[in-house]
């Protein structure tokens, strides 16, 4: 389904006409432009459930437009900057975490919107981006910076604020 022509745009708010939830995982404002976003598709839907997943959130300069994978998401929001040892460049995680904290918390999100439509009527906009998910993910790392004006800094497998937390060779 083309949703850029005007067929397959019509199509599309046929469809969404009928639907509890829509998610989308464009860059921002992609579907706006196209004619076809949360504020248009309301017009068509009020109940509807419209979730919007990126990497950098909807609005502003930082944004809008911009693309995002998983690998982009650890490294804006600080994960990659933390993970690793000392004396070597920052890692990415080994799993796609962006990805699915993001997909957890959109979950989370939509189940809560649900709740609220069954008692309201009204359906919502929710916006999921990468970024934020991995942010609330990085214990007290913004807190510290916050705190502090300090960086936490990579410490390899140790985490310098709960001892003993390390991996560690043993006998057995």
């Amino acid at each position: 389904l083309d949703v850029r022509k005007p067929k397959g745009a019509e199509l599309f708010k046929r469809l969404v006409a009928k639907a509890d939830i829509l998610v989308e995982n464009f860059r921002a404002g992609t579907l706006d432009r196209w004619g076809i976003g949360y504020r248009q598709l309301r017009e068509v839907n009020p109940r509807l459930i419209y979730s919007a997943h990126n990497g950098l959130g909807q609005w502003g300069a930082y944004g809008e437009g911009r693309p995002s994978y998983d690998a982009i998401a650890q490294g804006e929001s600080g994960m990659a900057a933390i993970t690793g040892f000392p004396t070597q460049p920052p890692l990415k995680s080994g799993g796609y975490v962006g990805d699915y904290l993001g997909a957890v918390a959109g979950a989370a999100t939509i189940l809560a919107a649900l709740h609220h439509r069954q008692r309201t009527g009204e359906g919502q906009f929710i916006e999921i981006a990468q970024v934020e998910a991995l942010i609330r993910a990085l214990d007290w790392t913004w807190v510290y910076y916050g705190l502090t004006g300090n960086h936490r800094g990579r410490y390899g497998n140790a985490d310098p604020a709960i001892v003993p937390s390390d991996i560690v060779e043993t006998a057995d």
